[in-house]
């Protein structure tokens, strides 16, 4: 970025994004273009507006002071929805703005209720998707809000530190394995904080002491209740709870001392490092000059409302240089854009066409799309010719000019960009960048072949758009084109508004084929079966519903003579089901693509969706290409799918190469079960681009969710009762603790239950089976430049190593150890070596793996060192050597640290994974005071009641051998039998 930026007017360079949106001030520190849009089904409200306003003031001066003076929210735009009355004082657009927004206001996620939280799919240090915050939070912003979350203003920089410096939360989860609320060290219960100096209690629902199962691990179902100690009150970190007052710093490692123990997920995604090392290396800040004291921290508000006289508004920039002729590539965008235009763009859109060579012209000024105006706009396409050289930076200054016609204003229209060519023409990309930042447009790129410019990804990236990219040597290079067309028009409709892709395949057809279409139980709406030929004439298709029966009622229609595209239109409602695509061809053989879409029945009931989308799309280091695909049914996440990308390389001879996509936290993946599939690429093929395409599907097996994780404050649980204020917490000595004066609770308020935590608190999903479903996404581009070699390409490290039983056999300690293998290369292939140590000494363990002391395979009791395939579970039983044991009484620890590495056949190793801990401490197995259940009953009842007959019969007969003699014996009474309850 910094070389895109030095070659840019002064103006760019004092006001730049780190991507596509939001702006930073580097004069003074303040955020610009912050935008935050309101949902369309969020029922009009003026406090909503009213108190975002206030929010983001008070919100932007806690920033100022937890950034040390250094930044601030300075301009911040609101997207009013068409759905709510005009504001007479709001600008107007004609696009949705809601999906490109850094702020959503959206109804609660069933996950999360009203409590914001942030999508957060890449790694440390990368930018989020978005904040999520709901109306209910707004509007009860200094009663119920304030009440449950204390301080609206930390909730939001809680949310932003999230979203635009990537670190993560310093709490633990109740419930989650990885990261506990409350986890065993150094001989007491510790919390999950970033300070080790944040007091608390730990108690059942009912008041009760908390378990503590095998392996140290205390109790999903403990329930810890932080405060302040008033004599010495904590100031970090805002990434950890927003209640607790006082709090109003970033963790950092000198005075807010960052807790480089705790289990945490900012510490296990980001090595550990403190969450203010993390932002102050973000790009935002290396370009800040130092705070100046007294500096006015004011928020200035723009409200825009969308118009209800159109879709959205899209300008199509379409080079007609001399190499378009090339490979027949005009003649094929020709093919692409007037089916686009003529069969494909809704009515409603506002549509304009700049083509452009040595100079940029208007083929056909910004005109509303309708049945008349298509006709002449794909002829007007149909007359382009090639000829000239590329000026690139032409047609995209003409192309904003076209959208500001008639006073209108660009923002967050789209321009789509397709070039071939590099540019040789002045003005440069680079020249007309700041304006299009100036003017908020969105520029989606269509690379066309192996020569178009490279600056095409980085234009993409700042302008919040797309990048795209096709080879001349696809068979479908027709389709995939419209592909791209099709998303970057979609993308300014409301989510509701648009189709779903449910089939997106390239078949060869040998005379007949039959290819099923499920259609899932939402959908049937407007339902459309394209399928492109090159010999459409000579095919024949054939349609029959779910029941077999031949849709007598389905359109069949080629769009006019010449063209490739045949469409089929399903009457609406479809019948849900499987229906079949009988395709026959007269020709010898034919290369057919079919594309099936399709549209929510009801507005209100949420269809399956699938969103594909890149890391980066300038790749210089495996790392970085990473392909991500949100499975989601409104605000629900949609799991155990199976997610496959399929990626085209720059290779002319090699085909599609396919990567699995996973959901379970571990490689790639940040967050398990959050709906997000991801994976690394590292087949990598040469330089050039990289184009991705996604499908799902669901078998029968997929879940829904109940919501969606995310990363997000957490409501007030209580405050720790007032006597608990006095109550001084157990502190080991500096010889044993990390940090002298680390708060912890002592084994003695704790319960051990000798069972594995997962059988005795398994950890479950609520949702509800998904039926049988297909979606496809097209996910861009990424462009390697740099010849990424794979045999360079180390193990993914392993990063959910943990200690899931300790065991004692002969006076030898053991420890059962278990992880998920990474591959070869990242998270693909299979490694060769895994390497484990121990150590006493957490602290120079982290600095140095070599510090811990090698497991040898003589030491392994059960399993074997040796990798499984990647993503495969691995258990281990080990024994730890003597002489760390020895070293350990010396030291008078009870605590193991165990870490390790993987190789691979290269000698590249993974580096150190998570460290692990292992302690033979816990509490006494004494009997938990929990309320008596059913065979408590039964003893505390039972038992009593058997002495008492006991007693009673030994009476009788007693007493009846005393009666014997005067009295006849009367028939015995049956006793009442005694029901349990």
């Amino acid at each position: 970025m910094k070389a895109a930026t030095l070659s840019l007017p002064l103006v760019a360079a004092l006001c730049f994004p780190l991507i596509g949106g939001v702006r930073i001030d580097t004069s003074d520190g303040g955020y610009r273009d912050v935008v935050v849009a309101i949902h369309p089904s969020v029922t009009p409200d003026e406090d909503i507006i009213v108190n975002i306003k206030a929010l983001f003031r008070e919100a932007s001066l806690f920033l100022h002071r937890a950034t040390h003076g250094r930044v601030f929210f300075k301009d911040v735009t609101i997207v009013v929805p068409s759905t709510w009355p005009r504001r007479e004082e709001a600008a107007t657009t004609a696009s949705s703005l809601f999906d490109g927004a850094d702020l959503r206001v959206a109804e609660p996620n069933p996950e999360y209720g009203d409590t914001p939280y942030t999508l957060q799919p890449r790694g440390c240090g990368e930018v989020g998707e978005y904040i999520h915050i709901t109306p209910g939070f707004l509007t009860g912003l200094n009663g119920t809000t304030l009440k449950t979350y204390g301080s609206p203003a930390f909730q939001l920089v809680h949310e932003w530190a999230h979203y635009r410096y990537g670190v993560f939360d310093e709490y633990g989860v109740a419930g989650d394995y990885r990261y506990p609320s409350l986890y065993c060290e150094f001989g007491m219960v510790r919390a999950n904080a970033c300070s080790v100096r944040m007091r608390f209690t730990a108690s059942t629902e009912n008041g009760e002491p908390c378990r503590v199962y095998r392996g140290c691990k205390v109790s999903t179902r403990c329930n810890a209740k932080f405060y302040q100690n008033t004599r010495d009150p904590v100031e970090s970190s805002v990434m950890f709870m927003p209640y607790i007052p006082g709090v109003s710093q970033f963790c950092d490692d000198s005075s807010r001392k960052h807790n480089i123990f705790a289990p945490s997920k900012h510490n296990h995604i980001c090595q550990r490092r403190s969450t203010w090392d993390v932002i102050s290396n973000n790009a935002d800040f290396q370009n800040l000059g130092d705070p100046v004291p007294g500096t006015q921290v004011q928020v200035k508000f723009q409200e825009v409302q969308q118009r209800n006289d159109s879709l959205g508004k899209v300008v199509m920039a379409l080079d007609i240089s001399g190499s378009m002729s090339d490979y027949d590539r005009l003649v094929r965008l020709k093919s692409a854009a007037t089916h686009f235009v003529r069969d494909v763009l809704p009515n409603g859109f506002l549509l304009g066409i700049v083509v452009f060579s040595s100079a940029a012209t208007v083929t056909w000024r910004l005109t509303a799309v309708n049945d008349t105006s298509r006709a002449d706009m794909a002829t007007a396409i149909n007359l382009l010719a090639a000829n000239g050289n590329t000026c690139i930076g032409c047609a995209l200054r003409e192309s904003v000019q076209v959208l500001k016609e008639g006073g209108r204003t660009a923002e967050g229209d789209t321009i789509i960009l397709m070039t071939d060519g590099e540019e040789n023409r002045d003005p440069r990309i680079a020249a007309v960048l700041p304006e299009l930042l100036t003017e908020k447009v969105v520029v989606n790129t269509l690379a066309l072949g192996t020569s178009a410019a490279k600056e095409l990804e980085n234009l993409a990236l700042m302008t919040g758009g797309k990048a795209f990219s096709l080879s001349d040597s696809q068979a479908n290079i027709e389709a995939a084109m419209e592909s791209a067309f099709v998303e970057s028009t979609t993308a300014q409709l409301d989510e509701a508004d648009r189709p779903i892709t449910i089939l997106d395949e390239s078949i060869k057809l040998n005379k007949s084929q039959e290819i099923p279409i499920m259609i899932d139980p939402e959908l049937g709406k407007d339902t459309k079966v394209v399928i492109m030929s090159g010999n459409p004439n000579d095919l024949v298709a054939h349609v029959s519903d779910p029941r077999g029966n031949t849709c007598e009622n389905c359109s069949f229609r080629i769009s006019n003579s010449g063209s490739k595209w045949l469409t089929v239109e399903i009457p609406s409602p479809a019948m849900p089901g499987t229906w079949n695509l009988a395709l026959l061809t007269r020709a010898s053989r034919d290369v057919v693509n079919v594309r099936v879409t399709s549209m929510a029945v009801a507005a209100d009931d949420h269809p399956i969706r699938l969103r594909t989308f890149l890391k980066r799309f300038d790749v210089n280091h495996a790392l970085d290409a990473c392909i991500y695909s949100e499975v989601s049914k409104g605000p629900h996440a949609v799991l155990r799918a199976k997610v496959l990308a399929k990626v085209m390389t720059p290779q002319q001879n090699v085909g599609q190469l396919i990567v699995e996509l996973f959901d379970d936290g571990v490689g790639a993946d940040v967050t398990a079960n959050d709906g997000i599939y991801s994976a690394y690429f590292t087949q990598f093929k040469g330089n050039g681009r990289y184009s991705v395409v996604a499908e799902v599907v669901g078998d029968g097996s997929a879940i829904v969710a109940r919501g969606r994780r995310g990363s997000g404050g957490l409501p007030v649980v209580a405050s720790a009762p007032e006597q608990s204020t006095n109550w001084a917490p157990t502190k080991k000595t500096a010889s044993a603790s990390p940090e002298f004066g680390a708060e912890g609770l002592p084994f003695e308020q704790f319960v051990y239950v000798d069972e594995d935590i997962e059988v005795a608190e398994p950890q479950e999903i609520v949702g509800k089976n998904a039926p049988s479903f297909r979606r496809f996404s097209d996910g861009g581009s990424f462009r390697v430049d740099g010849a990424i070699d794979v045999s360079k390409i180390p193990p993914a490290s392993i990063q959910d190593l943990r200690v899931a039983d300790v065991i004692t056999k002969n006076g030898t300690l053991c420890v059962v150890l278990s992880w998920t293998c990474p591959g070869e290369h990242l998270d693909y292939g299979q490694a060769s070596q895994v390497e484990i140590r121990v150590s006493t000494n957490m602290a120079s363990f982290l600095k140095r793996f070599e510090d811990g002391v090698p497991i040898p395979e003589t030491d392994v009791v059960e399993g074997q060192l040796s990798p499984l395939p990647a993503r495969t579970k691995q258990n281990v039983t080990i024994k730890i050597p003597e002489d760390v044991v020895s070293e350990a009484k010396i030291e008078n620890r009870t605590d193991f640290y165990f870490s390790a590495r993987v190789l691979n056949k290269d000698g590249l190793d993974s580096g150190a994974s998570n460290i692990a801990l292992a302690t033979f401490e816990h509490p006494s197995p004494r009997q938990q005071q929990n309320p008596p259940d059913l065979k408590n009953w039964v003893l505390l009842i039972g038992v009593p009641v058997a002495v008492i007959l006991l007693v009673i019969v030994i009476l009788a007969v007693v007493f009846g051998r005393r009666r014997t003699s005067t009295q006849q014996i009367r028939p015995a009474t049956k006793l009442r039998r005694i029901h349990y309850v």
